[in-house]
């Protein structure tokens, strides 16, 4: 009579799947990693630009005027805003919003400004010295890095750069290791078939050697032995025949 009962996973089949699943999780960890740690390099680097302009802004606040100093400062591809104390504002560059857009046309934007005569009669008086960042503050929105700077004399320096190439490298190194992973994961199927088959081989003899056994005190043929269930109760039923006929009678 037919055995109606549903038969189980094979052991092999159950290792190469939860080895692969494994690699697939720690594959899906690393990138994640990897680009969590790569876009808090990239995003401190921008700051870091950011604040080595605000520094040198604000030792040429009093030697140069707002414009002029706001002309130097986009002329690197930065959105400035420059608030004096008297409430003037000065802006020059990209605006934040075509910085979103992607980085701007260097061809677009604003030279070097030319110096005017009065220059060096301005720099050689006592009180142009510069002035000193006394704060500054940090804001990351949607494809823009903001620092704000406070100095010493009530000036206000808004700079801003684009991280939209950071977030495209961010996406092409995402795509990149995905597809190498995939081809990983692909490859690893190969090997790990083969692996866990020349590992398993001693159980399949052993299974064998048992079936051999169970199938020389009974000739009817017996379901197929693909997991441990089966193994044990085919182990069980030989050593319960060895030990003792009638147990083993009653057994099988």
């Amino acid at each position: 009579m037919r055995d109606g009962r549903l038969r189980t996973t094979s052991l092999r089949l159950r290792t190469v799947v939860a080895i692969l699943v494994l690699l697939a999780v720690l594959l899906t960890a690393l990138v994640v990693a990897v680009e969590a740690v790569l876009g808090a390099r990239l995003t401190a680097q921008v700051e870091d630009r950011l604040r080595d302009r605000a520094s040198a802004a604000a030792a040429l606040v009093g030697v140069l005027d707002a414009s002029d100093l706001a002309d130097r400062l986009s002329a690197q591809g930065l959105s400035v805003r420059i608030v004096e104390p008297d409430g003037a504002a000065v802006e020059a560059g990209p605006s934040p919003e075509q910085l979103r857009k992607g980085p701007p046309d260097p061809t677009g934007l604003p030279g070097p400004a030319a110096r005017s005569s009065a220059a060096p009669s301005t720099t050689g008086t006592s009180d142009s010295t510069g002035a000193t960042i006394t704060s500054s503050s940090v804001h990351e929105d949607d494809g823009v890095l903001t620092l704000r700077s406070d100095l010493e004399d009530g000036t206000r320096i808004t700079l801003t750069a684009g991280t939209r190439d950071v977030q495209e490298t961010l996406a092409q190194l995402g795509w990149v290791m995905g597809g190498a992973s995939a081809a990983f994961l692909g490859v690893a199927v190969v090997g790990v078939v083969l692996v866990v088959r020349r590992s398993l081989r001693p159980l399949d003899e052993m299974t064998a050697a048992a079936r051999s056994i169970t199938a020389s005190r009974y000739p009817r043929p017996r379901p197929v032995c693909t997991s441990r269930g089966p193994c044990a109760s085919i182990f069980r039923r030989s050593a319960l025949r060895c030990t003792s006929p009638r147990l083993g009678a009653m057994a099988s």
